[in-house]
């Protein structure tokens, strides 16, 4: 099997994308990674893995790329129904994974470059905003030659 690759004792993260975008594994725009273990343990037209360590190693590579808007996705501790955004939501940096029951959620790259986006607003300059040193209005500025 494993010479066919029909058992997988490592698994890349493209070959963890492929399977998803085009098999398609995602649940919407996010996949729970318990889900993604029962696929691959369930569906014949996958292939084998070993066991839930190659499927991690897999999710943490995806992860962990600084390509990873294209060629891998996000991980999300959660996703907030009301707030409509995904809680703990990081990518392009490593993470750990301790096994697939734990919670945690894969998230297409383009849906989480959104949500970071959106997050990372340059300041509004308000009433209260210094925009740069001023200097008071009268006659110090005409003594100075200010103005």
């Amino acid at each position: 099997m494993k010479n066919d690759e029909l058992l997988l004792t490592g698994f890349a993260a493209h070959g963890c994308v492929w399977s998803l975008t085009g098999i398609p594994l995602w649940r919407g725009d996010q996949v729970r990674v318990k889900t993604l273990a029962e696929d691959f343990a369930r569906y014949i037209y996958l292939p084998r893995l070993k066991d839930s360590s190659v499927l991690l190693s897999a999710v943490q590579d995806g992860v962990s790329l600084l390509t990873w808007q294209k060629e891998g996705f996000a991980f999300a501790d959660s996703y907030d129904e009301i707030g409509k955004r995904f809680r703990g939501l990081r990518c392009g940096q490593i993470i750990s994974l301790l096994d697939t029951s734990s919670p945690g959620l894969l998230v297409k790259g383009d849906v989480a470059r959104v949500q970071l986006d959106a997050e990372i607003q340059p300041p509004k300059l308000g009433e209260d905003s210094v925009v740069g040193p001023t200097l008071p209005i009268g006659p110090v500025q005409i003594l100075l030659g200010v103005g």
